[in-house]
């Protein structure tokens, strides 16, 4: 049987708007601009050295996402240092969002190796292996709205290090780049001195 023109473009349309309805039920929405992203939702978003890569891929966090370069991860990645079973995502009930690298899968946060459980904030960075950056979305955990509030209520010093574990000394947002990601990496690893540079590299960006 022969398909005229017209049912070619309507079997067409009718694949796309299918698809556009799968997108939105994971909170993605199509544009004439092109992928937009819902801000309400928890997702990872991939950070890289080409424009053309960077922020290309994103993955929303279930309840418990697995990471790692098993078949059986929600989040498969591969290269050097990726373990089969590398950390686990929690979105818990009341709100905390937690990463909790499995032993001796290399993991840094804000540029701090971390090797146990630890407090996510939006905007974080997150390295995986060697390569992998990503920054977090998080709409209802901005660090800097929470520091605010725990002020108001009570003395800095109640507080310090139970949420500002892996803080940077730059605040998290949401515009961090891969440059600063890597380059937050590699002056934590220096030390003090590497403290210092991040925190001129953040006063640049202010």
């Amino acid at each position: 049987m022969t398909v005229t023109w017209e049912q070619k473009l309507r079997k067409t349309e009718e694949i796309a708007e299918e698809r556009q309805k799968q997108l939105e039920s994971m909170g993605i929405s199509l544009e004439t601009s092109g992928i937009k992203v819902g801000e309400d939702k928890c997702f990872l978003v991939n950070l890289n050295a080409d424009p053309a890569l960077n922020e290309l891929l994103v993955y929303y966090l279930k309840e418990h996402t697995l990471v790692g370069a098993d078949t059986s991860q929600d989040i498969q990645l591969f290269g050097i240092g990726i373990q089969p079973e590398h950390c686990a995502l929690d979105l818990c009930p009341d709100g905390d969002v937690t990463l909790t690298p499995i032993e001796n899968a290399r993991t840094c946060v804000n540029g701090t190796v971390v090797d146990s459980l630890v407090h996510l904030w939006h905007g974080d960075r997150i390295l995986w292996g060697n390569n992998h950056f990503f920054r977090i979305n998080l709409p209802s955990r901005k660090r800097r709205e929470r520091l605010k509030e725990l002020e108001r209520a009570s003395p800095r010093e109640n507080y310090v290090e139970a949420d500002l574990e892996t803080a940077s000394e730059a605040s998290s947002e949401e515009d961090y780049s891969y440059e600063f990601a890597q380059m937050e990496v590699i002056m934590k690893s220096l030390g003090n001195n590497g403290t210092a540079g991040v925190n001129r590299l953040s006063g640049r960006r202010s």
